[in-house]
């Protein structure tokens, strides 16, 4: 765990020495797992192209690391993409569950994938004006408050976030 914990350290030093913005690396978090292995494999399901090959990574990480939240947190995008919507509630609420001494901002995003997994989208839409107050440089939430306005046939308000993402 302290070997992560370092190494990470050394990574945010790293690009502030190189003039990185402060704002960015504010959103850069610590791994959540202190093994080793498992932040491995994880590393390496996060880089493949191939959902499925992804999946079974991930799926492996969570098994090095039966605590691991942000494992969890991507099988639940990886089984999103891959179109199986009860795994993804499952991964979901695996993460939600165990997000509660993560920071604030992973645990609304966190909170935002559950609540879309879960098909409560006027809470996920009051989560995700949230997080586009507390964190207003970040374009996500304009793509995903469009996608759900779609969905909701509210076009107007579907564009106007879309358009917003955008510039």
């Amino acid at each position: 765990g302290d070997i992560l914990i370092g190494v990470h350290q050394t990574v945010l030093d790293l690009r502030r020495a190189l003039g990185e913005a402060p704002q960015s690396l504010s959103a850069v978090t610590p791994p959540n797992t202190k093994s080793l292995q498992a932040y491995q494999v994880f590393a390496i399901g996060s880089a493949v192209d191939d959902p499925n090959e992804q999946h079974e990574l991930l799926k492996r990480a969570v098994e090095l690391d039966p605590d691991f939240v942000g494992a969890y947190s991507s099988l639940t995008t990886t089984c999103w993409t891959l179109g199986h919507c009860k795994e993804q509630r499952q991964f979901a609420q695996e993460a939600h569950g165990r997000s509660s001494k993560l920071p604030e901002r992973d645990r609304l995003l966190i909170d935002i994938d559950y609540l879309d997994a879960t098909y409560d989208f006027d809470t996920e839409i009051d989560r995700l004006k949230q997080y586009q107050h507390l964190y207003p440089n970040e374009s996500l939430t304009g793509n995903y408050l469009a996608s759900i306005y779609l969905a909701q046939e509210d076009l107007i308000s579907a564009e106007t976030y879309a358009r917003a993402a955008y510039n």
